[in-house]
Formats: structure tokens, sequence, C-alpha cells
């Protein structure tokens, strides 16, 4: 995937995220996420797969009712998107940033690893 799509498509994962378009958000993983995807830092006690990506998306809802997350710098390189965020809405009057790392395989997500802070 090159740089200028993989950054589109994460714009656009989180744009569903931020409207709780749960059902938009589920056919973009299933579009974007390979079957043998890996979430090396899960939260909730979601499973690591594809679908506990979906699983932990809408427990964040449930629990975050006011979530939202804004994706500031993004770089692409040799398959792997990383980017800041400031999310919104998990500690109240506070932020919290996250670093997260996408590494792609043919186009489609195979691994992901988040790190957060309240800041």
């Amino acid at each position: 995937m090159d740089s200028k799509t993989a950054k589109i498509n994460e714009k656009q994962f989180f744009e569903y995220v931020n409207n709780r378009d749960t059902k938009s958000l589920e056919d973009w993983i299933d579009q974007f996420v390979a079957e043998e995807f890996v979430n090396h830092t899960p939260s909730l006690d979601v499973p690591k797969s594809r679908e506990g990506l979906k699983e932990m998306f809408k427990k964040l809802f449930l629990l975050f009712p006011d979530i939202v997350i804004v994706i500031r710098e993004m770089v692409f390189e040799d398959d792997i998107l990383c980017f800041r965020h400031i999310i919104h809405g998990m500690i109240k009057n506070s932020e919290t940033i996250g670093i997260a790392v996408v590494k792609y395989k043919n186009n489609k997500i195979t691994d992901r690893w988040v790190t957060i802070e309240p800041v």
C-alpha cells in the first residue's frame, strides 16, 4: 500500500470511530485488516484477533461514550504506518496521547501496536 492511501484509510477508520459508526467500522476492518492480524496491545480483555479489534472498539464506545480520537502526525515507510493521536473523553478534563504502529502486508494490516499515556 502506498503512503497516501494508508494515511487516508487510517483517517477514514477514525472518522467511523468518532461517529460511532460501528457498521462502517466493522466493514472497514473486514476490508483492510488481514485474517491473520495480531493486535499486540489489545485493550479491555479482548482477543488479539481481527474480531477482537471490533469488540475492543464496541467496548470503548460503551465505557467512554464521549471518546474522540484526533490523529496528528503520520509517517509511512516500508509498509509501516506510525502516527500520534490525541484521545479526548477517556479521562475527565484531560487528554490522553497515543502512538500507534500499524504494519501492512499485501495491502492489509497484519499487526498493530499502541501505547497511550495521560497528558
